[in-house]
């Protein structure tokens, strides 16, 4: 786990990594009716962060999703940069949960989806990792714990995972970036020391 202690506007740091949940707050308005994508109330989605909060903070992360207050994208995007962990609902295919993913995916952070249906998925996500789950009875969220539990064991484990296609498809993985950056400030040193 990082050592690195997350700080979010709403919490003072702490000891546990942080995990960002990035989920629909409305009602999923899909395009058309052929898209298939199932809509979510507002009181269901609320009650499924309320379950991810729980599960999350039960496995040792200081979990948080957005709100609606100041700057939204800065915070979103700064939660997202210091998360540990992003757990994202993509039920419904909303197009900010989307657009979210996509800068978990460009911050090559450990990411975990999770949908109702795979079906709804657009075809880029297919071949990622993408657990369905079920919601509303006593079973089905023991069964969602089990699949967060089984996800986040993984993470902790396999330390050769990708998550999204930026790691995936540039092969470039965040200790050449970081030899670069050495060697780039090494440089810019060694000219001002001359």
């Amino acid at each position: 786990m990082p050592k690195d202690k997350p700080t979010t506007e709403d919490s003072l740091p702490t000891n546990k990594p942080f995990a960002f949940v990035i989920m629909p707050f409305e009602k999923a308005k899909p395009q058309n009716a052929k898209s298939g994508y199932r809509t979510r109330e507002r009181a269901d989605l609320d009650k499924l962060w309320s379950l991810l909060k729980k599960f999350l903070e039960d496995e040792g992360y200081d979990a948080k999703r957005s709100d609606t207050a100041g700057n939204i994208l800065q915070r979103i995007v700064q939660d997202i940069n210091k998360a540990h962990l992003i757990v994202v609902v993509l039920t419904g295919i909303n197009p900010n949960v989307m657009y979210e993913l996509g800068i978990a995916h460009g911050l090559r952070k450990k990411t975990l989806l999770l949908t109702k249906s795979r079906s709804e998925l657009p075809f880029d996500l297919k071949g990622y990792n993408c657990e369905e789950y079920k919601y509303g009875s006593s079973e089905s969220h023991k069964a969602l714990r089990r699949i967060l539990n089984a996800l986040i064991g993984k993470i902790r484990t396999d330390e050769s995972a990708t998550f999204g296609p930026v790691e995936t498809h540039l092969e470039v993985g965040r200790d050449a970036v970081a030899a670069e950056l050495k060697r780039v400030a090494q440089r810019r040193l060694k000219r001002l020391s001359s």
